[in-house]
């Protein structure tokens, strides 16, 4: 790993460090993989854009280099989007999009999410109503990964139980309680 996965963030990339990350082949292994973190263009300077965007270029000459860069929600604007497809792209979308290969993954709403929570329930044969969904989003919060883990505890418990249907008590009895941070929550708590 210290040879084979190297990480910039906006502080770390220099378009020398990111070339010379690049050009250095994998040891031991047969890819390396360069991960650009914590990157948000909509705070970027002209300049970075441009060397990021140089530095994607670069990358398709070697193959067995992998970069990645895992946007934030915000982070960049892709343009006009519908669902999981972007309708009318950004120019900077565009210019992204013919330097390297790109992924749209949009951050499910609470709609799609109450959705993939009913069928993870039902899938367990565990019945939900639609109120005890939404009671148990409010609780447990929006990320996928936890919600995954919550609903496995309470399809066991409820199965250990002999029961077949989620109730708002099961619910309180069983699942963590998830604090998700509001964007600007801790400067606006300062204020």
């Amino acid at each position: 790993a210290v040879f084979n996965h190297a990480i910039f963030t906006p502080k770390s990339f220099t378009s020398d460090a990111a070339l010379d990350a690049l050009m250095t082949p994998p040891v031991f292994d047969e890819k390396k993989l360069i991960e650009l973190s914590e990157f948000n263009f909509t705070e970027l300077k002209a300049a970075d854009v441009e060397a990021l965007l140089d530095f994607f270029e670069a990358a398709k000459a070697y193959d067995y280099a992998v970069v990645l860069m895992n946007l934030a929600d915000g982070a960049f604007d892709y343009g006009q989007s519908k669902g999981a497809k972007i309708t009318k792209p950004s120019a900077l979308c565009k210019k992204l999009n013919a330097a390297a290969k790109t992924a749209y993954i949009p951050r499910a709403g609470l709609r799609e999410l109450a959705v993939w929570v009913g069928k993870h329930f039902a899938k367990d044969k565990i019945a939900a109503s639609d109120a005890a969904v939404g009671y148990f989003l409010e609780v447990a919060g929006s990320d996928m990964s936890a919600l995954s883990g919550e609903i496995e505890k309470l399809c066991v418990y409820l199965h250990a139980k002999g029961r077949d249907t989620l109730e708002k008590a099961d619910i309180d009895r069983v699942t963590c309680e998830s604090k998700e941070l509001e964007p600007f929550a801790l400067s606006g708590a300062v204020l």
